[in-house]
């Protein structure tokens, strides 16, 4: 079981393997996604607080070194990964953590950082914070990311804590990433387009 000690040994931890700014973004996506967890789920904020504290823990590679880390370990790259290797570090970022930290990394943890990149179908409730609390922690100041966090805190300080409003501002963050791919022409993840397609078609994975 994670506790709060063990994730205060994870939190210097990872230091070690991100630049300051890449460590300022994890903390603030562990911030935000035990924001959402307290609302949505309170019995998984320590795995979601892990899964969070890890996602982007071999960000310290280049893209290149990405893909080749990957081939050396032999983890399946998909067409997609191959088009877009800024998408790679999620599956070696899970397969490094299973490696280095395995007292945090359990099935659903690895599966949360697999798949906080795209939010390929299915996906767990844990999954869609990851990935939602990445696009919304407050060191993100692009208009739309903003724009999008202070429409989710807006909905949970109102009360409106139901899954159903928490999938309307998924959905209009994958509707943001994606424009954004297209406006700058840009490959576009298959997974990102199934989750679009399963938001939009009302299937329900939590």
């Amino acid at each position: 079981m994670i506790t709060e000690t063990m994730l205060d040994e994870l939190r210097v931890a990872v230091r070690s393997h991100m630049r300051e700014e890449r460590y300022l973004h994890t903390l603030g996506v562990e911030k935000e996604i035990r924001y959402l967890a307290a609302r949505l789920a309170p019995d998984l904020i320590k795995e979601a607080a892990a899964a969070a504290l890890l996602h982007d823990v071999t960000k310290f590679l280049t893209l290149e070194e990405q893909v080749t880390y990957a081939r050396e370990k032999g983890i399946a790259l998909t067409e997609d990964e191959l088009a877009a290797p800024a998408l790679v570090h999620a599956k070696t970022g899970a397969y490094f953590a299973k490696q280095y930290f395995p007292d945090f990394a359990s099935d659903a943890v690895c599966e949360a950082i697999e798949k906080h990149t795209t939010l390929a179908v299915p996906f767990t409730l844990l999954d869609a914070m990851l990935f939602l609390a990445d696009f919304t922690e407050e060191g993100r100041t692009y208009p739309e990311c903003k724009a999008l966090r202070d429409l989710l805190h807006a909905k949970l300080r109102t009360g409106e804590t139901d899954m159903d409003r928490f999938r309307e501002v998924l959905l209009a963050a994958l509707v943001c990433s994606c424009t954004g791919l297209l406006h700058k022409k840009k490959h576009i993840a298959r997974g990102s387009v199934e989750a679009y397609n399963a938001l939009v078609d009302g299937k329900r994975f939590f």
